[in-house]
């Protein structure tokens, strides 16, 4: 007898690709009565916190409408949690590209670099005009469709700066530009820093400020210490990403 499948609503559970009890876990799932496969981000939702953190982080969702950004499909409660339904980009992620990058010519590697970076500007110029800074953008962070395009996701560190000038520091540190190190502040600018340091990683393979150690890498990000581009990016392409 096969063993029944775990259902949320109508979707059944595919696999649990990342479990965290602090922030939710994520959930790879199909429609019940079809092949159509959708993520499912599942919260915690019993706290005043909680549920502030969560339904915030709906609304933010809600707005977005980008081919640029993992598209929202709907949430609801179940078990005390709220389930943030989310398009499934199925090939991956760029932290998982960023590997198979190193196979590429380097005409490929510009190509497909300028993609993403038009990509993630796209995604994040949509996130600025409605006064929402990420603060964790990042190669995993980034992920990319059947068809290849890149889209921004992951929306629990976002933060809403309407009147504010700056927002607190958060989200991962070697992706933090120097103002959030040194001041514990983000601006929209810090988003955009972090972009050239993902197009820079996906061209290279290689952080642009990466150090032996993290403590050097954040050094590294302060005192503005890069690792030279290759000699293959030129033009235009290039003053863009130094000017990040």
């Amino acid at each position: 007898m096969s063993k029944s499948k775990k259902v949320y609503g109508q979707y059944e559970l595919i696999e649990e690709i990342e479990s965290d009890g602090a922030f939710g876990r994520i959930l790879r799932t199909n429609k019940q009565g079809s092949k159509k496969q959708f993520i499912i981000k599942r919260l915690p939702y019993q706290k005043p916190n909680q549920k502030r953190q969560a339904d915030a982080e709906v609304a933010m969702l809600k707005q977005f409408q980008s081919p640029f950004i993992v598209r929202f499909i709907e949430s609801f409660e179940f078990d005390l949690d709220l389930l943030i339904v989310l398009e499934y980009c199925s090939s991956g992620n760029i932290h998982d590209k960023i590997q198979e990058m190193k196979n590429l010519s380097q005409i490929q590697k510009l190509d497909d670099a300028q993609s993403l970076l038009y990509s993630i500007l796209s995604a994040l110029d949509v996130l600025h005009s409605q006064k929402i800074i990420h603060r964790d953008v990042k190669p995993s962070n980034i992920f990319i469709d059947k068809n290849g395009v890149a889209k921004m996701g992951d929306y629990g560190l976002a933060s809403n700066v309407e009147g504010k000038s700056y927002i607190e520091a958060a989200g991962t540190k070697n992706y933090s530009a120097s103002e959030a190190h040194e001041n514990q502040m983000m601006t929209s600018e810090s988003d955009v820093w972090a972009a050239g340091v993902v197009v820079i990683e996906y061209i290279t393979g290689i952080h642009p400020f990466e150090g032996a150690t993290q403590n050097e890498t954040i050094a590294n990000i302060k005192s503005g210490k890069s690792k030279p581009l290759p000699s293959y990016i030129q033009g235009d392409f290039k003053d863009i990403l130094l000017s990040m």
